[in-house]
């Protein structure tokens, strides 16, 4: 390891942010593209009553797909860690982006 390397605690720490902005934008993702292979309106009570499997399903692709992208991205970031600041903006705006889509489409 060089003097310049980072840390394997600045690696996790990259690796936890990228997973965390990665995981929740995956999950939107994928319940827009259910929504949009189903034209139609959705009522939130048959969401409610339904057996939820495919939400389970959404979380766990969401979750591995968040997984691997960190995996993938975290030690080069840590590299070249240039600013937190603009990771802080970054990840701020993907959990707003989160909440807008899933508040708009349930």
């Amino acid at each position: 390891m060089t003097a310049d390397a980072p840390s394997r605690r600045l690696v996790i720490a990259y690796a936890g942010l990228v997973f965390a902005m990665v995981a929740p934008v995956a999950y939107v993702a994928q319940r827009l593209y259910g929504r949009y292979r189903a034209p139609g309106v959705i009522n939130p009570a048959m969401i409610i009553a339904s057996t939820h499997v495919a939400y389970y399903w959404r979380v766990a692709v969401a979750t591995w797909f968040g997984v691997a992208v960190a995996i993938l991205v975290a030690r080069p970031l840590a590299w070249q860690a240039r600013s937190a600041r603009a990771w802080t903006i970054a990840s701020v705006l993907s959990m707003a982006l989160c909440v807008a889509l899933a508040w708009l489409y349930p």
